[in-house]
């Protein structure tokens, strides 16, 4: 009942913005602590307000993992996304005193721009479509869980196996699991699988 006060679109940026901060999360990174306990009320507030940082929102997610910073940079006011609007996401964060230029920025666009755009996006930085993450489909039940493997773990996979890593099964950059875990080519995930008839088992696929 208490989304009836709100317009759809709203109510899916919401669901957009809280997978992200569950995103952040599974890669490591800690977020602001009053982000941990907003509801769909507070998150509201911050929606409205037009008095943030010039560049930023008030509801732009940062996260920490030690010297990591990452910022969910969230441009969903237009449906014309012009490349100034990257390239003022990248400035502003480059040379805000709280970010730096080693800050990964993830944009959240409302819709896919031409590839003009995406060449504005600087390279280690990520783009997500809104529509994408109103439902985490890392977290649906027929979506096996995945953990990325270090550095260590990869060298003990291949050295058990006697294998090496161009042998293993691929999954995509591009898949929705590699991009929601900012996994590289050459990372490694550890894939668990649960089956009435054989139980769990365990597979490795490298990306590609």
């Amino acid at each position: 009942m208490e989304n009836e006060q709100y317009d759809p679109f709203f109510i899916d940026v919401y669901r957009c913005w809280t997978n992200c901060k569950t995103m952040l999360k599974d890669r490591g990174y800690q977020i602001p602590i009053a982000f941990e306990t907003y509801k769909q009320n507070d998150f509201y507030i911050l929606y409205q307000n037009k008095d943030a940082e010039s560049g930023f929102n008030n509801y732009d997610i940062f996260g920490t993992n030690g010297k990591n910073k990452v910022l969910v940079k969230f441009i969903i006011d237009t449906d014309n996304i012009r490349s100034d609007k990257i390239r003022l996401a990248r400035t502003s964060v480059n040379d805000s005193p709280k970010y730096d230029k080693e800050t990964k920025i993830i944009y959240v666009l409302k819709v896919k721009p031409n590839q003009n755009v995406l060449k504005e996006v600087a390279a280690g930085d990520e783009v997500f479509y809104y529509n994408e993450l109103i439902v985490n489909r890392v977290y649906h039940r027929l979506v096996p869980k995945h953990v990325l493997l270090n550095e260590s773990e990869k060298r003990e996979l291949l050295l058990t196996y006697d294998i090496r890593d161009t042998q293993l099964p691929r999954i995509l950059t591009t898949d929705f699991v590699t991009r929601y875990y900012g996994a590289k080519v050459g990372d490694i995930f550890r894939i668990y699988r649960n089956s009435p008839s054989t139980g769990l088992t365990i597979s490795y696929r490298i990306v590609k």
